[in-house]
């Protein structure tokens, strides 16, 4: 007689398969043989085999997955052959609509070329993964929601893929309303917008980018835009881009260790809050322009009882220029803009360099406003309201406008003698401006009252050990920080 064991104690393997042929586990993967749009019965196109996942049926096409195989998750893939090929869409976009369950298309290198005829693709009521791709010449001239990819009430995942050559009404390369949007590794450039964000627009969604790139787009409304969505940034770049680089428009963005650079706009050609809110940690704003005000950043309301608030946290602004006023940033209405352990250094305008405040608040902790000029009066700070501007264990610099500062017993200092290095790359992700021998900036503050970490990562002195300094430096960068390699690969400070 053969033994067979209790439930209980039926081998991992055995239940595994037990639970797989009950079903609920099952998935097709279908491999894109043939290079076309439309195909034949005998062929597996791109579109076929987007088709057969969508109908759970692979009928009337060459297509190598079953409908039973069809699940909880399919996969796409390409042929060998076709790795690097160029797909032409003849047909219009590619629309993932209406699956219960996620899809994944695995590339090797291809081109989805929409030929300036259509979109490239179309993601609604699904979820859509799509990896090691092109999508290129979309066109959608008459209509304000997106032509390389479209999410709309969808949500897309793009890693390693590049989204260039898009035109669009707005979000000309990604865009969604009501969708959720993940770029990783992904390079977003060249893409043109009529009226709004060439780049990316989340249109009362949520988008999240990681190691990614947005550049040199065209787009008159800011190039990475949220309007009434949110948008997170982490260890990007967002620079060359015509019209503006990041735009919160009664919306939400967040910037960590990312840099903004070489974007131009009329105002606001870094960063912009209209109505929105917009927070930089460990990042650097720096060598963009604006015909009109604020060359790296423009916080400003669009209409009665709103507000806009941009929060610096150990963050550079550096090499920004406007014909107007606020080199560095320009702050006007119910607005605020907040700067901790950040740096405003080198900004240029014509009027107030570095920061103007008109009508809004602004505050200054630990932070270095100086080196900044103007073509006309106020070098570094402008301001309209009495005690607008509030600072404490900064360094101001000589020139500004003076008398309201709202400063006593804050132990600033008011000199020009920052002694920054050039903007360069000191360690860490981003640029920043080292502090030199002899800066007006170092041991200015206590450390009691520092950030943890400078903007590179790098650990500042801790004032409960006996063997490092009580004063930490004012502005982004610490002088005589610790990496934080030594802490994380379990090196204690001696208490």
């Amino acid at each position: 007689m053969i033994a067979t064991l209790p439930r209980s104690r039926r081998p991992l393997g055995l239940a595994i398969a037990l639970a797989l042929s009950a079903g609920g586990a099952d998935a097709a993967t279908i491999t894109v043989t043939a290079g076309g749009d439309s195909g034949t019965p005998a062929t597996c196109t791109l579109r076929q085999a987007i088709s057969a996942v969508t109908s759970q049926t692979t009928s009337g096409t060459g297509c190598n997955a079953s409908a039973a195989a069809f699940g909880t998750s399919d996969t796409i893939v390409f042929d060998q052959a076709l790795a690097a090929a160029t797909i032409t869409l003849a047909l219009g976009q590619l629309s993932v609509v209406g699956l219960a369950s996620p899809l994944t298309i695995q590339g090797s290198g291809q081109t989805i070329d929409a030929n300036q005829q259509s979109r490239v693709l179309y993601v609604r009521y699904a979820t859509l993964s799509a990896s090691n791709l092109t999508l290129t010449g979309g066109a959608n001239p008459d209509h304000f929601n997106g032509a390389g990819v479209w999410a709309y009430h969808g949500t897309v995942n793009l890693t390693n893929c590049t989204v260039s050559g898009n035109s669009a009404q707005t979000g000309a390369g990604v865009s969604a309303l009501y969708g959720d949007v993940t770029l990783t590794n992904c390079t977003i450039s060249g893409n043109t917008a009529a009226v709004g964000a060439g780049g990316v627009y989340s249109w009362v969604s949520t988008m999240t980018l990681t190691n990614t790139t947005v550049s040199d787009n065209v787009g008159p409304a800011g190039n990475v835009r949220a309007g009434t969505g949110t948008v997170a940034l982490s260890n990007c770049t967002v620079s060359g881009n015509e019209g503006g680089g990041v735009y919160a428009y009664l919306g939400t963005i967040s910037l960590d260790n990312t840099t903004v650079s070489g974007n131009s706009a009329v105002n606001g050609g870094g960063v912009q809050a209209r109505s929105g809110t917009v927070t930089l940690t460990n990042s650097t704003v720096s060598g963009n322009s604006a015909t009109g005000n604020a060359g790296g950043v423009y916080i400003r309301t669009n209409y009665a009882g709103a507000s806009s608030s941009v929060t610096l946290t150990n963050s550079t602004v550096a090499g920004n220029s406007a014909t107007g006023n606020g080199g560095g940033a320009y702050a006007k209405g119910n607005s605020t803009v907040t700067l901790t352990h950040s740096t405003v250094f080198g900004n240029s305008a014509g009027n107030g360099g570095g920061i103007v405040v008109n009508g809004s608040q602004a505050t200054l902790t630990n932070s270095i406003l100086s080196g900044n000029t103007a073509t006309g009066p106020k070098q570094n700070l402008d301001y309209s309201i009495l005690k607008a501007v509030t600072a404490s264990y900064s360094l101001m610099g000589a020139d500004l406008n003076g008398g309201s500062l709202n400063d006593t017993n804050y132990h600033n200092m008011f000199s020009e003698s920052a002694g920054l290095g050039v903007l360069a790359n000191n360690g860490g992700p981003t640029q920043t401006m080292l502090p030199g021998a002899g800066s007006a900036a170092i041991n200015m503050t206590p450390c009691t009252n520092a950030s943890a970490t400078d903007q590179r990562g790098m650990i500042r002195p801790d004032p409960a050990s006996a063997v490092l300094a009580l004063r930490c430096d004012a502005g982004a960068v610490e002088a005589n920080s610790i990496p934080n390699e030594i802490f994380a690969a379990g090196f204690e400070a001696v208490p």
